[in-house]
């Protein structure tokens, strides 16, 4: 066998070794459907001249369920609102993806009551009672993630500070302690240079009682 034939038996060897090894390899790979993972049907209301929700073409108030999907993950819940006879009634619940509750607002036929949201690892993150508007109004709490108190305060009927409002840092101690009346801060009792450069950050300035 000449020098030519060498290199082009050789060159035929290793194109033919070279095709065996991408058949003997992994197969590729293929879309398949996930049982667990089949869109969810989401459930819309729409609300009437009176007020009411109801689930088109029907006529009748809506009672029962309505279901909102995550946008990039429509096999999970993210929003399930309850009804009755057309008026919210029970828990209104946001979820985290992993299927704890982000946010929470309560209503006892139509009436709000009372709103929550929650950290990722599922502790409480605040709470607030609800008025009639279906805004904050009265005591308002938060804590850490850790479940550690961070701020209380108290919200008029217009969802702004009124009262007393003390904050502490992650380690229970104390940063600041500021009286406020519809808004404006109208005294400060206590507060620590970290909570000052915040405030002061803000432009929060002690407005003076009117005569």
């Amino acid at each position: 066998m000449n020098k030519n034939s060498l290199q082009a038996g050789t060159g035929l060897f290793l194109l033919a070794l070279s095709g065996l090894l991408i058949s003997c390899g992994p197969p590729p790979a293929t879309t398949q459907a996930r049982p667990d993972r089949q869109p969810l049907a989401a459930v819309a209301v729409t609300t009437g001249a009176d007020g009411l929700a109801y689930l088109p073409p029907s006529t009748t108030p809506f009672t029962g369920e309505a279901i909102a999907p995550h946008p990039d993950a429509p096999w999970l819940v993210k929003l399930r609102e309850p009804y009755r006879l057309g008026k919210r009634d029970g828990d209104k619940v946001e979820l985290f993806k992993s299927g704890r509750i982000k946010t929470l607002r309560r209503y006892r036929d139509g009436v709000p009551q009372y709103a929550a949201s929650y950290h990722k690892n599922g502790q409480i993150k605040f709470e607030l009672p609800l008025n009639a508007q279906d805004k904050g109004e009265g005591a308002y709490q938060r804590w850490y993630p850790d479940g550690t108190l961070e701020s209380t305060a108290g919200l008029d009927s217009a969802e702004r500070w009124h009262g007393e409002l003390k904050e502490w840092d992650a380690a229970g101690k104390l940063k600041a302690h500021h009286i406020l009346e519809h808004g404006l801060l109208k005294e400060i009792i206590f507060e620590s240079a970290e909570a000052r450069a915040a405030r002061q950050a803000i432009g929060l300035e002690v407005t003076p009682s009117q005569p």
